[in-house]
């Protein structure tokens, strides 16, 4: 009896899905001709400006988007789609959208769900969802070369730094510091040059996600370097400051690690440098 329920169950949600379930299980390269979607690709443009694309597939007569920005730490629902649009003109063989006004932000959700049309039918794919992270964002008018490693973090011929090395650094940041400021001592503060465009934002778990995407892109570029370490795990603290956001980690020693090894595009500051 359990049997026939289970399976009348399945073959409801079978029937009732309208294909997602089956979407899910098979994946997008066994959707019908012209309903086949291969990677996504989706670039945030700075200072605005949101690009999505994926490779022409002939088969496919209309390829659309319906692409909402979410802000991080507060809103959950967009009020208004972001980058709703249709296509059947491939450029250059892509499938290409774009909307020029559209501003996302590092941290930002953007949930997107593709509408293809073969000609005869329409259809909805499943919702996606990707966090805004460094290596999606582009300035203008510059090339993204997708078939390019992302650069490594400067590390000392790819090896891992030790912390014999680290320990180096932080006496010599000390003695800069001492020059250039009033700071007596080393403090166990960093500043994130960045905020949530949402004011009702929640600073320390906005701090915390920052830190794991970057350390997320550190370990792909540089995957021997920090095994057993977290840096969201190392704060203690979060204050808001007129540079940015001022976090408080455990040690001088993760502050150190996450200054020199995580600092990509130089959003980080050294508190004390900025006292």
């Amino acid at each position: 009896m359990k049997q026939h329920l289970a399976l009348g169950l399945l073959l409801g949600l079978l029937h009732t899905s309208r294909g997602g379930f089956l979407d899910w299980l098979r994946g997008e390269s066994d959707q019908p001709d012209g309903h086949k979607v291969g990677k996504v690709y989706i670039e945030v443009l700075s200072p605005k400006g949101v690009r999505l694309w994926t490779h022409y597939n002939p088969n496919t007569a209309l390829f659309g988007v319906e692409l909402y920005v979410k802000f991080y730490g507060g809103q959950t629902e967009a009020l208004e789609c972001g980058l709703c649009n249709t296509t059947a003109e491939p450029i250059d063989g892509k499938f290409m959208l774009e909307d020029d006004n559209l501003v996302a932000r590092f941290g930002d959700v953007l949930e997107y769900t593709v509408v293809t049309s073969n000609g005869s039918t329409t259809r909805r794919h499943p919702v996606r969802r990707v966090f805004v992270r460094e290596e999606l964002i582009k300035p203008i008018d510059r090339c993204v070369c997708r078939d390019q490693e992302p650069p490594p973090v400067p590390l000392q011929s790819g090896r891992r730094i030790s912390e014999v090395q680290l320990l180096e650094r932080m006496i010599l940041r000390a003695l800069s510091n001492l020059g250039e400021s009033t700071c007596e001592a080393i403090s166990n503060w960093l500043v994130l040059q960045s905020e949530p465009r949402n004011e009702l934002a929640d600073l320390d778990e906005y701090v915390r996600l920052y830190l794991d995407l970057l350390y997320l892109r550190t370990k792909k570029t540089s995957p021997g370097y920090g095994r057993g370490w977290s840096p969201s795990a190392a704060v203690v603290k979060v204050e808001d400051h007129a540079h940015g956001i001022a976090f408080q980690v455990r040690s001088t020693m993760d502050k150190l690690k996450i200054l020199e090894l995580l600092n990509v595009g130089r959003i980080l500051s050294d508190f004390d440098g900025i006292l």
